[in-house]
């Protein structure tokens, strides 16, 4: 629920609540109904708040590849998990053989094995909660990708600070469609970073050191004709 990110109400000692009383998948607990919380000992609101929480979750927009994170699968984060729904969609990634990943850079055997044999063993769970209709927001794949024109494709970009004009996600993603490569860290491989409000006193000082290009959120904004 915590890599979901769209599901309020369900903290630790709900999670524990929950599975002492046998609601132990991802399945139970999503076909779980108002009257089923409260028959385990949950107040009324609190029962009403749980299962309205979860329907939240399925309208909600959520990245992909974080819904795939949340599955828990070996070696596949959230970083992991966005790279590799670059490359195959979340549906074919439920019938992928190993080897078909290992071909993605970054991605080695033992890896490969891991991700593979984690997915068949939640196939069943994925597959359910795929029925369930959440509100996904896709991944790009690259090889459906068209040529981009725009002033950051194929360039390096880092965010960093509170942004005004919309989340620091929400930019990330525009810029991801724009054929921009989002990073984390500035390193050799970063052309620009962007800064917001508070923007990380040492990822700016590391781009002077680099020569990276630094942009206020308006001017990237420019940049990129918003």
């Amino acid at each position: 629920f915590k890599t979901l990110g769209n599901v309020d109400w369900f903290g630790i000692k709900t999670i524990q609540k929950l599975v002492a009383q046998g609601y132990d998948t991802l399945e139970k607990i999503y076909s779980m109904r108002e009257e089923e919380f409260r028959s385990i000992g949950f107040g009324p609101v609190l029962s009403k708040n749980l299962r309205d929480a979860l329907t939240v979750s399925t309208t909600k927009a959520v990245e992909d590849w974080r819904f795939l994170a949340s599955f828990g699968i070996p070696n596949l984060g959230k970083g992991d998990s966005r790279k590799l729904l670059t490359h195959i969609s979340l549906e074919d990634l439920l019938h992928t053989e190993k080897m078909d990943i290992e071909k993605i850079s970054g991605f080695g055997g033992i890896t490969s094995t891991a991700i593979t044999d984690g997915i068949l063993q939640r196939k069943k769970m994925i597959h359910y909660m795929l029925s369930l209709g959440f509100n996904l927001q896709r991944t790009p794949l690259m090889n459906e990708m068209t040529e981009t024109e725009s002033a950051v494709a194929g360039k390096g970009i880092v965010f960093s600070g509170k942004m005004r004009r919309g989340s620091r996600e929400a930019m990330q993603a525009e810029a991801r469609q724009l054929g921009a490569s989002v990073q984390t860290a500035v390193s050799k491989n970063t052309d620009y970073l962007v800064c917001g409000e508070k923007a990380g006193a040492a990822k700016i000082t590391k781009a002077n050191s680099m020569h990276v290009r630094i942009l206020s959120e308006e001017e990237y904004l420019a940049l990129i004709g918003r």
